[in-house]
């Protein structure tokens, strides 16, 4: 098997119509740095054509891998599953709906290439999204703060070393949410100021209910994490 440098985890669940273009953008910027990087597209059981499409770039490029889960089992499921595949020595991750733009990614692999850290966050900046969800949102990632010492502004855009992708792995638990399980790694994260822009296409898979479930899943998750690694 030939080492790979970049592992890029990718998500996916009514992205069909952003995925193309994100593949194009991201093919531009990986080039750039290695030939040696793979895309990992996870569909989550998605019923409106995102694997499809998916399909059709795996086919069409040799450096893409299609995976699809055969049920929806929610982003952190998709993403715990492909960090699980990647085979890089850097693992990203990031959103297929270009809220995570793949132009900010060199500055990610730069600072985590500085070696002050085993995980580098995208820290969000800006008016992303409505003002509520913004405020809850805050809210929400500020008592990740306190509790793990999340960096402030995190979120699903991340980059992150091997050895803190084989740390994550290990640690398992009944709700793999990442930001929680990096967290809760022992290993030191860092974080660079980014701006997010909003969503280019249609809304957000997550509606209110769904994001309140999320939250309560994740602040659970967090909990487990830090009662499972209080002697690291």
């Amino acid at each position: 098997m030939d080492a790979i440098d970049i592992s890029v985890v990718l998500p996916l669940y009514r992205t069909a119509a952003t995925l193309e273009e994100l593949h194009r953008r991201l093919t531009a910027v990986l080039a750039g740095r290695t030939e040696r990087y793979e895309l990992i597209l996870v569909d989550d059981g998605c019923p409106a054509g995102s694997g499809a499409v998916a399909a059709r770039l795996a086919a069409g490029d040799g450096h893409v891998r299609h995976l699809t889960n055969e049920r929806n089992r929610g982003q952190q499921w998709t993403v715990f599953r492909g960090v699980g595949e990647a085979r890089g020595a850097v693992v990203a991750i990031l959103d297929a709906d270009l809220q995570d733009p793949p132009e900010q990614l060199p500055v990610l692999l730069d600072t985590l290439a500085e070696g002050r850290a085993e995980a580098v966050f995208a820290a969000r900046q800006g008016q992303y999204q409505r003002w509520t969800r913004m405020v809850t949102s805050r809210v929400f990632k500020g008592l990740l703060q306190v509790w793990l010492g999340v960096p402030r502004g995190a979120g699903s855009y991340v980059v992150m070393t091997r050895r803190m992708a084989d740390r994550v792995l290990r640690m398992r638990v009944r709700s793999p949410y990442m930001l929680a399980l990096l967290g809760g790694s022992g290993l030191p994260l860092g974080a660079v100021p980014m701006e997010r822009p909003r969503r280019p296409e249609g809304d957000s898979a997550y509606s209110t209910w769904r994001r309140v479930r999320f939250a309560a899943n994740a602040i659970l998750a967090a909990g487990e994490v830090r009662w499972r690694n209080q002697d690291r």
